[in-house]
């Protein structure tokens, strides 16, 4: 597998970045938020115009031990959802 060519390996361009930005710019469709049913159905329409049948989640750091019970137990709800979908 070839690298990129050398200025860019140099320059510190992130793939995702806009042309000439530095730093990496988190693009919509990269943050899924919303009630259960949203949520559900945004996962399920990313994974079916991906391809995809695995899906990564990451919940940064910064919810209370409470808020991050809430999220996870949203969050199950979702995988029940769509496992039941076939997802």
């Amino acid at each position: 597998m070839r690298g990129p060519p050398p200025d860019q390996a140099r320059s510190g361009a992130v793939p995702d970045a806009p042309h000439g930005a530095g730093k990496h710019i988190v693009a919509d469709e990269e943050i899924i938020a919303g009630d259960v049913n949203a949520v559900t159905e945004a996962i399920a329409a990313q994974c079916a115009a991906a391809g995809a049948g695995h899906l990564l989640a990451y919940n940064p750091n910064i919810l209370s031990r409470d808020e991050t019970a809430v999220s996870n137990a949203l969050w199950e709800q979702v995988n029940q959802r769509l496992r039941a979908h076939g997802h």
